[in-house]
C-alpha cells in the first residue's frame, strides 16, 4: 500500500464515507476519477483498494477479486473496454466479463446477471478501467449511455453476484486546474456529474487530484521511519535535481511536486528496503 500512499487525503476520506455507507447496501458501486495523468489517478483507484483489503476485510484478499500481475504492485489496470459505438462497447464489456472469469461455452453474460451462475466465491469484485479524455473525440453521448447501461444492467443483478466495484479513471491532461479546463473537459465532467446525480446511491465522481505538496512526501518518508528531516531533506533534493525546467519552476514556486515522479522514488525505495 506504501506505493500508492501519498496526500490525496481528501478523495479518501470522500471515498471511506461513501463506501462506509454504501457497503451494505449497494450490491455494485461506481467511482469516477477524473485526474491528470501526471498525477497518477490510476494509482489512486489501487490505493482504494488496498485500503477495502485493510480496513473492511481484514486483510483477507481472497475475499476480493482484482485483475492480478506479476509485480510487487499485484492489482492491474485495464483500458475500458469500449467500441466503436454503444452496441459494441456493450459487446466488449460482456466478452471482457466473460473472458475474466473464465466462462464455459454455455454460461452467458446475461445468465451471469440473472442468476448468480456461473458462482464467484469473493464477495467483492473490482475492475479499474482507464479510458483517455481523447475517445470523447466525435463522440455524440455514446460513451455517456455506455457508462449508464453498465449502471443499469448491474442494478438489476442477481443477490448471488457478488458486489462489483468498478473505478474509472479518465485521463486528461490538467483536469484539475478548472482555470484551463477546456470545452471536451467540461463537457465530460459535466456528463459524468450528471449520472452519478441520476444514480446517486452507487455512483461517485471524485477530482480532487491536483499536484502533491511537498510536505506530503516528506510526511510519507516519515511514516516510513525516515524521522531525521535532514535525511528527508535529501531524499527530496535528489527528486528534484532530476525534474524538468517547468517541473521545477511549480517546486520552486509552489512547492509541489507531480505524483508521477513521486512514484518513482517511492519504487525506489520499496525496493531497496525489501531486497536489504
Amino acid at each position: 500500500m506504501h506505493l500508492v500512499n501519498c496526500n490525496r487525503i481528501k478523495p479518501a476520506k470522500s471515498f471511506r464515507r461513501v463506501f462506509t455507507d454504501r457497503k451494505n447496501k449497494e450490491h455494485f458501486q461506481f467511482y469516477f476519477l477524473c485526474g491528470c495523468p501526471n498525477e497518477m489517478p490510476g494509482s489512486f483507484a489501487k490505493r482504494l483498494i488496498y485500503s477495502i483489503i485493510r480496513d473492511h476485510l481484514d486483510g483477507r484478499e481472497r475475499s476480493i477479486n482484482f485483475p492480478f500481475q506479476e509485480d510487487v504492485d499485484r492489482i492491474r489496470t485495464e483500458e475500458l473496454p469500449l467500441g466503436d459505438d454503444l452496441e459494441s462497447s456493450i459487446k466488449r464489456l460482456k466478452a471482457y466479463v466473460a473472458k475474466r472469469f473464465n466462462f464455459s461455452d454455455t454460461e452467458t453474460f446475461e445468465a451471469f446477471i440473472e442468476t448468480g451462475v456461473p458462482k464467484l466465491e469473493e464477495d467483492y469484485v473490482t475492475a479499474i478501467f482507464e479510458v483517455s479524455e481523447k475517445k470523447w473525440e466525435g463522440d455524440e453521448g455514446e460513451i455517456r449511455d455506455y457508462f449508464d447501461w453498465m449502471m443499469q444492467t448491474f442494478q438489476s443483478a442477481h443477490p448471488a453476484v457478488p458486489t462489483f466495484l468498478f473505478f474509472i479513471v479518465i485521463r486528461s491532461q490538467n483536469f484539475w486546474d478548472d482555470s484551463v479546463r477546456t470545452k471536451r473537459q467540461s463537457l465530460i465532467l459535466n456528463e459524468i456529474t450528471n449520472l452519478c446525480e441520476k444514480h446517486a446511491d452507487f455512483a461517485t465522481i471524485l477530482t480532487e487530484f491536483p499536484p502533491v505538496d511537498a510536505q506530503d512526501f516528506s510526511d510519507w518518508l516519515a511514516e516510513l521511519g525516515v524521522r531525521n528531516p535532514n535525511y528527508a531533506n535529501h531524499v527530496l533534493e535528489a527528486l528534484v535535481q532530476s525534474l524538468t525546467p517547468d517541473e521545477r519552476k511549480m517546486y520552486d514556486t509552489e512547492n509541489r511536486l507531480h505524483m508521477k515522479d513521486i512514484e518513482i522514488v517511492q519504487r525506489m525505495i520499496y525496493d531497496k528496503a525489501v531486497n536489504s
